[in-house]
Formats: C-alpha cells, sequence, structure tokens
C-alpha cells in the first residue's frame, strides 16, 4: 500500500493553488490531472495493492517533520510514503527595451523562463528508512509581452511542473524494482 503527498514551504501560495497547514512545510492538496495519472502509474507498478493520496483530514495542523506526514499515511494502513516537491524558478527579461517604449508594452518582447525541478522521497510509513530518492527537471520558455496575464505565466508554472512530474514518475518506475528486491 503506497501513499502519495504534495509538500511545499511553510504558508506557500502560487497563482492556482496554496499549502494547507503549519509548521516547517505545507501540504498541497488540490491536485493536477497530471498528478492524479502519475498515481495511477505507481498504482500499476509490480506488489503495489493500492494507492491513495494523503488529505487535510489526515494530517495534523502543525506538520515539522516527515514522521507527522507517516502519521496520516499510517491511518490509511500505507506501507510506504513517496513525499514531492516542486521547485519553481521564474525569470522575466525584456529582450528589447526600445521596442517596448514605442510599442506601449503590447509588442512580444519579453522572455519568461521557467525552471521546475520535482524531488521525491520514498519512505517506510512504520520506521521512517528511506527506499530511495528520485528527480526531474523541466524547463520552459515563454515569449510574452508587458501585458501578459499572471495566468499565463501560471500556465507554463504548471506545464512544467507537470513535466518535471511525470519525468520523476519514469525515475521512480526505474527504482521501484530495487526497492521491491530489497524487502
Amino acid at each position: 500500500h503506497l501513499a502519495m503527498v504534495r509538500v511545499q514551504e511553510p504558508k506557500y501560495r502560487s497563482y492556482s493553488s496554496y499549502g494547507n497547514s503549519s509548521g516547517r512545510f505545507s501540504v498541497v492538496t488540490a491536485r493536477s490531472s497530471t498528478e492524479d495519472a502519475a498515481l495511477e502509474r505507481l498504482e500499476q507498478l509490480a506488489d503495489v495493492e493500492q494507492t491513495a493520496w494523503l488529505n487535510r483530514l489526515l494530517l495534523s495542523n502543525r506538520l515539522d517533520s516527515e514522521k507527522d506526514l507517516r502519521i496520516g499515511a499510517a491511518s490509511l494502513h500505507a506501507d510506504m510514503l513517496f513525499i514531492y516537491t516542486f521547485d519553481t524558478r521564474f525569470h522575466i527579461g525584456d529582450s528589447l527595451k526600445p521596442l517596448t517604449v514605442i510599442s506601449l508594452g503590447l509588442s512580444p518582447n519579453q522572455t519568461v523562463n521557467v525552471d521546475t525541478t520535482a524531488s521525491g522521497i520514498l519512505v517506510d510509513v512504520q520506521t521512517g528508512y528511506v527506499y530511495g530518492v528520485c528527480d526531474a527537471s523541466a524547463h520552459k520558455r515563454v515569449i510574452a509581452s508587458a501585458w501578459t496575464s499572471k495566468d499565463q505565466v501560471d500556465r507554463s508554472r504548471l506545464q512544467t511542473e507537470g513535466d518535471a512530474l511525470t519525468e520523476m514518475i519514469g525515475e521512480f518506475e526505474k527504482l521501484w524494482p530495487s526497492v521491491v528486491a530489497n524487502l
């Protein structure tokens, strides 16, 4: 039985989601279709009988260590917990400043670079033993104008996070046979 949870820094907020709880980190419970597809991929692995998401109802309001997450996973009778996070960086540059002044910012003259790394750790729910770690990165470059909406930039963030997660799940699938062989 495998549980999965996304964590972010304390008081995490993005344009389209936020983290719940206080303490050293927060849990993001709103999921994308890419995250649901990732859980379905994990459910197809050999020797995985059941998968589940940790949700707010299973967790303490204050999260200070992975042990707090393991307690929530134990209430689901999970044997292992896959904890993952995204680290996303934005860089916006004005590549044609004179054109920006002439066009009043309407011309696509900015580049928005979005870099995301997805990192995960697989732990034993009872002991905290780390079975393995995996990570993957994704990059997206968008040409934009000064009038490009925050929603458009956030869509780029969501796309890079989805791409990084998909790649990281591929790394998890490579890790899994060695985990099962050592049980």
